[in-house]
């Protein structure tokens, strides 16, 4: 029911300031905790806490800090089920910059695999794109729940814009499929001043974003590291995520926090269409692996529909094809293709 779902929330939150303020083992190895917290006996194991005590010393975050965003109003204290196939659910820290997700079994084991090179990757590159993790925790209360769950930093941080509610893409680059309709798009597009809870995908996108010349060169060359490091991990299904506001006329509410990054230097984001627009850019979802199933699905899938409609592909056509999108929807500030990237194939 609902009230039990609320109630796991201020455990789960204290889990994860434990979490925070508890020192990494110089082994690495998995901490187990037992402990009684609101009534209830809660057990938790700390997946890899060397590992992420770094990556979030990394980003320069505190135990402090850390716990401060992990302390919840009432009004904020529910998990969220996503809309997507794996059903996971969602918690948003109090200022939202970061984001609590739980994971499925195999995301899980897809994360604990790639772990210390993700966390090379991410040391030797700053800018890169890739959605930062911090924290993975398997969190049991009583007996009725277990869940694993991963603590990742918010690309749509809204603390340099309060109160900003982007228009948000999360774009694959896959073509529409054959007898799929597009969304009435003037029911579900509103002026990235004013925003909308929706989310928008591939085909509803019918413009293109734009960036000045150098910046567009610093996109395309990390968004080629960054996807080859993930089609180098055997991954697929990730997607990147746009958030679009207009410039504020007022300075950053707050000054930008952890490593710097050419991505987050205009109130948190990039400065685009001429200066006039914030853009929020990430690469998320990056915990699928093309395993049997995936390749099963593929199988299947082919006899209906084509690679370039599909999600389920091989890593390295998955690869290209996003990188083929990705050069087709930005475009140097000014120019306006004819071309929508709407009607983009691999």
């Amino acid at each position: 029911c609902a009230s039990s779902k609320m109630a796991r929330v201020p455990i789960i939150l204290d889990v994860l300031k434990a979490v925070a303020h508890t020192p990494p083992p110089y082994d690495g190895m998995p901490q187990k905790f037992v402990d009684t917290i609101h009534g209830k006996k809660v057990k938790w194991t700390v997946h890899h806490p060397t590992i992420f005590h770094d990556l979030r010393a990394m980003e320069a975050i505190s135990p402090m800090e850390f716990c401060s965003e992990m302390t919840l109003p009432p009004e904020k204290s529910e998990l969220v089920k996503s809309n997507g196939r794996s059903g996971s659910l969602f918690l948003k820290s109090r200022k939202e910059k970061y984001i609590m997700k739980t994971l499925l079994g195999p995301e899980v084991k897809c994360l604990k695999d790639m772990l210390p090179d993700y966390c090379q990757y991410l040391r030797a590159n700053s800018n890169s794109l890739i959605c930062r993790m911090l924290m993975l925790v398997t969190i049991s209360i009583g007996i009725k729940f277990k869940a694993t769950v991963v603590v990742q930093k918010n690309i749509l941080d809204p603390a340099q814009i309060p109160g900003m509610r982007p228009q948000i893409y999360d774009l694959k680059g896959r073509v529409i499929k054959k007898g799929k309709l597009l969304d009435n798009r003037s029911r579900i597009y509103k002026d990235p001043r004013h925003g909308t809870d929706v989310v928008l995908n591939d085909k509803d996108l019918d413009h293109h974003f734009h960036l000045d010349h150098g910046q567009l060169s610093v996109l395309m060359r990390q968004l080629v590291s960054d996807v080859t490091f993930l089609c180098n991990q055997g991954l697929l299904d990730y997607s990147l995520m746009i958030g679009v506001t207009y410039r504020p006329s007022f300075p950053p509410a707050a000054t930008p926090h952890g490593r710097p990054s050419a991505f987050t230097a205009e109130y948190g984001g990039i400065s685009g269409r001429g200066g006039r627009q914030i853009y929020f850019i990430g690469i998320i979802d990056c915990l699928t692996t093309y395993n049997a199933p995936k390749q099963i699905a593929n199988f299947c899938k082919n006899m209906i529909w084509d690679d370039p409609e599909l999600s389920t592909v091989p890593p390295e056509y998955y690869a290209n094809r996003f990188l083929n999108y990705m050069h087709q929807i930005w475009v140097p500030s000014g120019q306006y293709p004819q071309r929508p990237p709407l009607t983009t194939s691999y």
